[in-house]
Order: structure tokens, then C-alpha cells, then sequence
């Protein structure tokens, strides 16, 4: 059980170290292009600074003319189980035309309603907003550009906790070499190995949201433990000149036992 432990926490921890690095006090990382795919031609730019979101309407006026709008939110209690939820006062703002100098004396700000983000998951949530009494709610996911690439070693470790493991159950943590193969197809390898050489492997399909990667995990492999394979999900995958974050969530093909947790390294 002791070797399941360590592949289980091992993997998990790796996955939620690092967005704990780069996410707010005690949310997801919100940052973001937001917009609907079936209403392409305007969206919202989400900026997240700890506990707060900055958010940027590029919308259309009623006269069919190019507007926006700002807000500035912060967690809300009481939202829906699971889901995190912010709100803050949207303005509307004027100010001198873009051509000729600025003067910061001519810009005007005005409070004209009240803006809501509620994320139902790490890529998909609800906006609701309201300009000078007109109300306005829309569904809305993180806009990907491009498929990132995580190849690469890294040196970090993982925390987590494993639950229905037995005499196992628990937190865990500890350092590991990451090595990552990201292949065509967006093929996906992740290879931990701790202090005592032992390896833990996980493979899967890698896919992008936002400026944020998921990997389906559908196998890996345990040195001390032939035959041990996992499903499930690494999710929140954070990449840059640095190193690499993300958290998880694995389970134990043919037996209850589950690992979640964080896990990130920096670039070696």
C-alpha cells in the first residue's frame, strides 16, 4: 500500500503545487480571453490579481457601434457548491480621443451597474452584468489560441491527499525529477522519479482551454508496483519560462482508491 500511496500523492501533488503558485488566495486563476463560441464577435478579458478580477467588456451599444465596459470584483460567499463566485461594481468611461494627446483630466468615469462572474469549473462559468438598468447574462468558456507545449525536465515535488486507500490514507508529499514528453497528436507522457529512483508514469491526450491545459489520463505505471495503472485528470496546467504547475485528480484502476492534489517544478 505504501507504493500506491506514493504513486497516487506523487502524481496528484505535482499537478496541484503549481497553480497554487499563480491562482488567487483561494480560487482558480481566472485569467483569461472569456467569450461564447456561438456569439463570436465580442467577448470579456478577465485579469486576475490574487482575490481580485479585473474584467473588459468589448461589446456593441445600441447603436450597433463599439463599446466597453470595466468592473472590478471579489469572491463573494454564498455561491453554489463548487463554484466560485465574484462580484463587483462595472463602469462606463469616457475620455479623450486616442489620436491626439492624452489628457488624463478628460476622462470620466461613471457607476452604471454590477457585474458577477460565477465559475462552475476551472473553464467555464456565467457572466452577469448590468448597464444603467439593462441586465445581461451569458455563458461563457476560456478562448484558446493555440496548444501549448510542456515538453521538458523540471525539478519540484507534489502535495496531496489519498482517500479509500487504507492504512494509506492521507496527506503526502515529497520532491521529484518531472520529465514530460508532449508528442503529435498532443500525446502525453509524465514521468515522476523521487529521491529513491523510483518512478511513477502517467499518460494520457493533452488539450488546451485558455491559457490553461487538461490532460485525460488513460494509464500509467508504478516501478514498484508492475501492473498498477490510473485514470483521471490533470488539470490547470500552467506553463512558463520558469517551470510548470497544475493539480490532479487519479484513481487506482480496479480499486476505490483516489489522489488529489498539486504538483510543479521549476525549469531545469
Amino acid at each position: 500500500m505504501r507504493v500506491l500511496r506514493r504513486a497516487v500523492i506523487t502524481l496528484l501533488a505535482v499537478a496541484a503545487l503549481g497553480a497554487g503558485m499563480a491562482r488567487g488566495a483561494s480560487t482558480a486563476d481566472y485569467t483569461d480571453q472569456w467569450w461564447n463560441a456561438g456569439e463570436s464577435g465580442w467577448g470579456v478579458s478577465v485579469l486576475q490579481q490574487w482575490d481580485t478580477i479585473f474584467a473588459c467588456f468589448f461589446v456593441y451599444g445600441a447603436d450597433g457601434k463599439p463599446t466597453w465596459f470595466v468592473a472590478v470584483a471579489t469572491p463573494e460567499a454564498g455561491g453554489a457548491a463548487g463554484h466560485d463566485l465574484f462580484t463587483g461594481k462595472l463602469y462606463v468611461t469616457t475620455g479623450p480621443y486616442f489620436g491626439g494627446p492624452f489628457n488624463p483630466a478628460a476622462v470620466v468615469e461613471r457607476e452604471a451597474g454590477t457585474f458577477t462572474f460565477d465559475a462552475s469549473g476551472v473553464n467555464a462559468a456565467t457572466i452577469g452584468y448590468v448597464v444603467d438598468g439593462t441586465p445581461v447574462q451569458k455563458s461563457v468558456t476560456r478562448q484558446t489560441w493555440g496548444n501549448d507545449d510542456l515538453s521538458g525536465s523540471y525539478y519540484g515535488g507534489q502535495s496531496g491527499i489519498q482517500t479509500l486507500c487504507g492504512e494509506d490514507d492521507g496527506p503526502y508529499e515529497e520532491p521529484d525529477f518531472i520529465d514530460i514528453v508532449h508528442g503529435a497528436g498532443n500525446a502525453f507522457t509524465m514521468k515522476w522519479t523521487d529521491p529513491q529512483h523510483r518512478t511513477l508514469t502517467v499518460t494520457g491526450v493533452y488539450s488546451q482551454q485558455g491559457h490553461l491545459g487538461q490532460v485525460a489520463v488513460t494509464g500509467g505505471s508504478a516501478s514498484q508496483a508492475p501492473g498498477i495503472t490510473f485514470t483521471g485528470t490533470l488539470f490547470e496546467i500552467e506553463r512558463s519560462v520558469s517551470g510548470i504547475t497544475g493539480r490532479g485528480h487519479l484513481v487506482f484502476v480496479g480499486g476505490p482508491c483516489t489522489w488529489d492534489g498539486r504538483w510543479g517544478g521549476v525549469r531545469r
